[in-house]
Order: C-alpha cells, then sequence, then structure tokens
C-alpha cells in the first residue's frame, strides 16, 4: 500500500524524457500529486495499516506529524523550485538537469546501501515481495497508458501518464516506511519494487516507443 501510494517523481521524469514523452506533462503532474500525497499518504496508509494489521499492531502512523514532515519534504522543494525558475529561468533549466541525474542517483545510493546492509537476506527479500511488486509495477504501467490512450490522448502524453503512474517515488516510500512508521520490514516491496521497476520500466518504455501515434493527426 505505501508504494502504491508513493508519487511518480524525478526518476518517472527521466524515463519520460527518454522515451520521448511528454515532459511538460511528467513534470507538471509530478507537482501536482506532490502537493496532494502528503494529506493521502499518511491517512490511507494508517487505515491500511489498521485494516491489514489490526489495532492490535505495534507500529503506528502519527497522521498530523506525518503530514507535516512530508509537507516539509515535498511542497517546500516544489515551491523553491517554481520561485527559482520564476526569477531565474536560465539557472533553473542549468540546474534542472544536475538535480534530476541528482535525484536519480540519490535512489540508487539509498537502494545499495539497503542492499549492502541486508545482503544475506536479499534473496527472502524477493522472495516475499519481488513478484507482487513486479505484477504491481506492470498493472500499472500498462493502465497508465492504456487509459490515456482510450481518452485519445496523443502518443507522448500517454507514455508520460504511464511512467508518472507506474514508476513510483521509491525513496518517499523508503522514507515513511522506514523513518516515519520504523518497521524495516515495511520497506522490503520499496526496495524490490524500485529495483525492479527500472528493468520493467525501461522494456516498457521501449515497447511503447515502438508504437505509432495513431492521434498525431
Amino acid at each position: 500500500m505505501i508504494i502504491a501510494l508513493a508519487p511518480g517523481g524525478a526518476t518517472s521524469n527521466m524515463f519520460t524524457y527518454l522515451f520521448k514523452g511528454d515532459v511538460s506533462l511528467s513534470i507538471s503532474l509530478t507537482a501536482v500529486v506532490s502537493l496532494i500525497t502528503p494529506f493521502t499518504i499518511p491517512i490511507i496508509a494508517a487505515l491500511s495499516m489498521m485494516f491489514f494489521m489490526g489495532s492490535e499492531t505495534e507500529f503506528s502512523l502519527p497522521i498530523i506529524k506525518t503530514i507535516i514532515q512530508l509537507l516539509v519534504i515535498t511542497v517546500v522543494p516544489v515551491a523553491l523550485g517554481m520561485f527559482v525558475l520564476s526569477r531565474w529561468p536560465l539557472f533553473a533549466a542549468k540546474a534542472e538537469d544536475v538535480l534530476k541525474w541528482f535525484a536519480v542517483f540519490f535512489l540508487f545510493l539509498i537502494i545499495v546501501l539497503i542492499v549492502l546492509k541486508n545482503r544475506a537476506d536479499m534473496l527472502e527479500f524477493f522472495a516475499q515481495a519481488g513478484f507482487a511488486t513486479l505484477i504491481l509495477n506492470i498493472l500499472v504501467l500498462a493502465a497508465g497508458y492504456s487509459i490515456a490512450k482510450i481518452t485519445k490522448l496523443n502518443q507522448a502524453q500517454s507514455v508520460s501518464i504511464g511512467f508518472e503512474v507506474g514508476i513510483q517515488n521509491g525513496t518517499l516510500a523508503l522514507l515513511v516506511a522506514g523513518t516515519l512508521i520504523g518497521n524495516e520490514i515495511m520497506m522490503i516491496p520499496a526496495v524490490t519494487y524500485s529495483l525492479l521497476m527500472f528493468v520493467s520500466g525501461t522494456l516498457f518504455g521501449f515497447w511503447v516507443s515502438r508504437k505509432p501515434d495513431k492521434t498525431a493527426s
């Protein structure tokens, strides 16, 4: 549930750029969703924990505290970015390329550190959550792209929505599970998803890049 609730991030923007999607749409969706998820993640995650784990669970998610923390983590950077873009557009354009790759590198760094820390248990992690997270990733990639096509959006927009729905912000999911909730077991799906989404996302990108844009006219 945590990885499903996580928004798309810089990684979805990167995939959109690499596979010729609508980058402006992808960035706009990331910005809008970043304003919404600080409220949706704590509430739905807390309700999910009560439903799946029961009220007796030793782990809890303080909703108000989590909302404030996520607002600081997600909304403040977006607001700062919009302010810098409005005041210094040339500097913002140059910084965007650097920061975009830094965000991807930071995600890789977190995953590598987690893998190194739990290297003896990684096979067990994938046995527990690998198949489920892979199926989730494939389904949401296909669903986002297909729904966009059904609603007559063009190819570039459909690619953007597919990646925005299917490529989740693994860093944020790891933060919620490992820091805000404090449960390392809940971090396992975020780890497996973050690793698998690069493979499935790349294959998905090559697949959609071969499809003609029937709405181009």
